[in-house]
């Protein structure tokens, strides 16, 4: 897409204040540090806030009738669930107002897939949130880019702002552990276990090849320093992305599949091997 279409589409949807709050929540969600406050301990990210007024803007519409609920089976077993939650919360032997904020904060999460359904409503306002996740991806594998050369080139400084000395089961050796811009590594991991496979399926037809080349490569990088089991996924996650265009391509190719596959074998039995060792 060039850059004229993708003002053009900001330009006619994004006048919209409830979509244009969602495009930043898209956008900052990896975006975990340093958080902005915390409420009982629980630690709020500027992406929190985002979806937070998301929610507020789309009930407003909802009670001012300018939108419709719309109840689908998805938001009757949301509900049960959430509602199955609180009940269990209700019921605890020691139930406190942190465990209160805690479900709250995560049924919010579990109403975003029918939130999103309810805003993404066209092709264009799709392309255009993929573009913010893509962009987030971006800024994101730049940071755990950053922290890496960081560890090797300012270790005392900007290395240990943007490398986790020590969380879980593998400490940092004379090599960095990544979670920046997130708090822990398994978190970074988890991410772009799903930012690179959409970065891949994507990113050359929003961005360009040689962008998706470079970000992706950078991102898997970035995967393999968290030290984390995450990292097998962005491999089977890549792996899908990467047959699924072949397959699609003008000219497919049985070869190239069949080399994507084993690669991704050999890289997780890898990781397998080297988790269980440590």
């Amino acid at each position: 897409m060039s850059v004229s279409t993708l003002k053009s589409l900001l330009r006619e949807h994004g006048r919209d204040p409830l979509f244009a709050v969602y495009l930043l929540f898209v956008a900052t969600v990896s975006l975990a540090i340093p958080p902005l406050f915390s409420v009982r301990g629980i630690a709020v990210q500027v992406a929190d806030l985002f979806l937070v007024v998301a929610f507020v803007l789309w009930t407003y519409r909802w009670i001012r009738r300018t939108t419709s609920l719309a109840p689908d089976r998805l938001m009757w077993a949301t509900g049960v669930y959430v509602l199955v939650l609180a009940f269990s919360l209700a019921l605890a032997p020691s139930p406190s107002l942190g465990r209160a904020l805690k479900l709250g904060a995560y049924a919010l999460f579990l109403c975003l897939p029918l939130l999103s359904e309810r805003i993404l409503t066209n092709s264009a306002r799709l392309r255009l949130a993929v573009h913010a996740w893509l962009f987030g991806v971006a800024v994101t594998v730049s940071i755990g880019t950053l922290g890496y050369v960081g560890f090797y080139v300012d270790r005392e400084h900007l290395g240990q702002a943007l490398v986790c000395s020590l969380y879980g089961g593998v400490p940092s050796g004379p090599y960095p552990r990544l979670c920046a811009p997130f708090r822990y590594p398994n978190l970074l991991s988890n991410y772009l276990a799903t930012a690179l496979p959409l970065l891949l399926a994507c990113g050359p037809k929003l961005w360009g090849r040689w962008s998706t080349i470079v970000f992706g490569v950078l991102g898997a990088w970035v995967a393999v320093f968290t030290l984390g089991a995450g990292a097998g996924a962005v491999a089977i996650g890549g792996a899908i992305a990467l047959v699924g265009a072949n397959r699609l391509s003008a000219r497919p190719s049985r070869g190239l599949n069949a080399l994507i596959i084993a690669s991704t074998v050999l890289f997780s039995s890898a990781l397998t091997v080297a988790s269980l060792a440590s």
